[in-house]
């Protein structure tokens, strides 16, 4: 979830590929009409496109296929961050997309977040029921491709290794950080809190190597840190050091750790 990445760019073939398919459906008359056109666009997508996309998405994440969600498997699958069930006019949109793994991508579903008059809530839609518009709101399901998750969510790295809400109560943003971790189910899966702890201890045996070694040494341990699994615990290792004493005693003796 660490970071905001910005999509490569596509190939103008794939791009006039998207547009018009997306075209094809913004032209049918009734929102139920474009969510039909919708799913059925997609069940025979172009695979020689759709394999760019999935190589630029990649690209874009720089850490071998990991999944932007979880941090934790491979990401397999083109994920629709706004569902096309319930966002049809974006369903072909390049900015929609990212990789997610399996998991992710079967817990998220036809699920997200926006935030209405009412405060934050899901939008989704149970199968059988009537192909309705969702309601209108901003799009508060936070991804690292449309924001930088970190200012709305933090890791515990002493205790739970859960994540919760950045913004106090009452806030906005606290109930859409709250439903994009649950919807997620970035707690409630206890193996991807155990990668995470075992994340911690790995990265901070790299950063006790690290502050051992000579400069020359160092330049050959920077990609441990730079192209990492689970990212965001390095990332809130550097944001909590002072409160953590281990940290802190590990970041002092060598401020250089910030820079990775």
């Amino acid at each position: 979830m660490i970071g905001y990445f910005a999509r490569q760019p596509l190939l103008g073939t794939d791009i006039a590929y998207l547009l018009q398919v997306q075209s094809s459906i913004d032209v049918k008359l009734s929102y139920a009409d474009k969510v039909n056109a919708a799913k059925e666009e997609w069940k025979t997508r172009n695979a020689a496109v759709f394999g760019n996309i999935r190589t630029n998405l990649h690209a874009t994440v720089h850490r071998d296929e990991m999944c932007a969600y979880c941090e934790s498997s491979f990401a397999d699958e083109v994920e629709h961050i706004k569902p096309k069930d319930l966002y049809p006019g974006d369903s072909f949109k390049y900015d929609n997309f990212l990789m997610s793994c399996g998991p992710c991508n079967r817990r998220k579903s036809n699920k997200s977040v926006v935030s209405t008059t009412d405060g934050a809530k899901v939008v989704s839609r149970k199968q059988g029921a009537a192909i309705e518009p969702p309601p209108v709101g901003d799009p508060r399901f936070f991804h690292p491709f449309g924001f930088n998750p970190m200012e709305f969510i933090v890791l515990d790295l002493r205790v739970t290794f859960h994540f919760s809400a950045l913004p106090k109560p009452g806030h906005p943003d606290h109930d859409a950080a709250l439903l994009t971790i649950e919807i997620l189910g970035l707690n409630s899966r206890e193996a991807l809190v155990e990668r995470r702890k075992k994340a911690y201890r790995k990265y901070l045996a790299l950063a006790r190597d690290y502050l051992r070694s000579s400069e020359q040494e160092r330049s050959r341990q920077v990609a441990s840190f730079t192209a990492g699994w689970h990212p965001t615990v390095w990332f809130e290792m550097k944001r909590q050091q002072k409160l953590i004493p281990e940290l802190q005693e590990m970041f002092s003796a060598c401020p250089g750790l910030n820079k990775l």
